[in-house]
């Protein structure tokens, strides 16, 4: 019973979801503790996100965090626009 409520509750159940971003790529190197504060305004690495939506995408960021290393995560700044199926580094 409880399976078929939830079929009726969610539209798109049973459906195969569309994500809207994926990551095509992703490098980073090797990360030391003691330079953490270097990373803050020195890149550790780079991921690249391809748009899968049919309309742009605004406002596209990225966050990192190590837990037991880091107070907060780390984020990017704001990709402006991510056109439909494009990607961004």
């Amino acid at each position: 019973m409880a399976d078929l409520k939830n079929l009726f509750s969610d539209p798109r159940q049973g459906q195969e979801k569309q994500k809207p971003l994926t990551i095509s790529d992703f490098k980073i190197a090797n990360l030391f503790p003691s330079l953490m504060q270097w990373y803050a305004s020195h890149p550790a690495g780079s991921v690249t996100v391809k748009s899968t939506l049919l309309e742009p995408v605004e406002k596209v960021r990225a966050s990192f965090f190590i837990p037991r290393f880091m107070d907060l995560p780390a984020e990017s700044i704001a990709a402006a626009r991510l056109a439909p199926g494009k990607a961004s580094p």
